[in-house]
């Protein structure tokens, strides 16, 4: 008896219909509504955990042992020990409410500053209102990403072609980014796919608690309200995107390592 309808069911998600929510609207297209929202606030999440992790994750693994070093890492573990919607509501009750006030007094209401830090989604200013919630997410993302650059890059130092590339006299920031970046991207990429899967549920808990109206907040409300088409919909869909990413960081490996080819 279950297997009909599920087979019935994988028919409409290969057409399309992912079904409607219960007052008929299609899930595709609550989610073609969503979606540019969580791709902004994506886009920024990216963007600061690539940041982080590239730069203390080389940084550590350049100065290993050492003051920086050792920073690097309690800072990441630290990071990575606090919860992402502790870290929000702090943000949204203690930190953006009294300086966007202050903000929004001293340079305007429509400014940039008083906009950045609005403690909730402003569907009239979505940038500037994902940007601090992106960096939080992306922070909270970037801890293991630091510590896996760190020992990517520590593992090339002592790499052979790493030490005949110092014999022969080449600068410390050529070898660097030629021969210890590189070659250190592979266990990175892989980390991509981790990394997309945990900032997709974090982002699910970063668009419910500062309302911002994309796929996260889409799920967070239908869970709320109990609209089951809508979260299995969704749910869905989250699923595929995941799947895709994997599949193309698998195919990024191939660029990265022109040893590693898929008959």
């Amino acid at each position: 008896p279950c297997v009909g309808p599920f087979v019935e069911r994988l028919g409409q998600y290969a057409r399309g219909d992912f079904g409607e929510d219960f007052r008929g609207r299609a899930v595709t297209e609550l989610v073609a509504v969503a979606a540019p929202n969580t791709l902004r606030l994506f886009a920024v999440v990216t963007i600061t955990w690539l940041i982080m992790g590239l730069l203390l994750g080389s940084v550590a693994a350049r100065y290993r042992g050492r003051a920086a070093d050792h920073s690097i890492r309690f800072t990441s573990i630290l990071i990575d020990a606090f919860p992402v919607f502790v870290m929000l509501l702090v943000y949204k009750y203690v930190v953006a409410v009294p300086v966007g006030t202050w903000m929004r007094d001293r340079f305007g209401s429509d400014s940039f500053l008083g906009l950045l830090f609005k403690p909730s989604f402003d569907p009239n200013h979505p940038w500037a209102t994902v940007i601090i919630p992106g960096i939080l997410l992306g922070a909270t993302g970037s801890a293991a990403f630091i510590r896996l650059v760190r020992a990517g890059q520590l593992e090339n130092y002592g790499a052979d072609h790493v030490r005949a590339a110092k014999a022969k006299g080449m600068s410390s920031k050529r070898l660097i980014v030629f021969h210890i970046l590189r070659n250190s991207s592979i266990p990175v990429a892989t980390a991509v796919g981790f990394v997309f899967a945990e900032a997709l549920s974090g982002a699910v808990i970063t668009e419910g608690i500062m309302n911002i109206h994309g796929m996260g907040g889409l799920l967070w409300n239908s869970v709320r309200e109990s609209v089951t088409p809508v979260v299995v919909g969704v749910v869905t869909l989250l699923a595929i995107l995941v799947l895709v990413v994997n599949i193309a960081v698998d195919f990024a490996h191939a660029v990265l390592d022109p040893r590693i080819r898929y008959g």
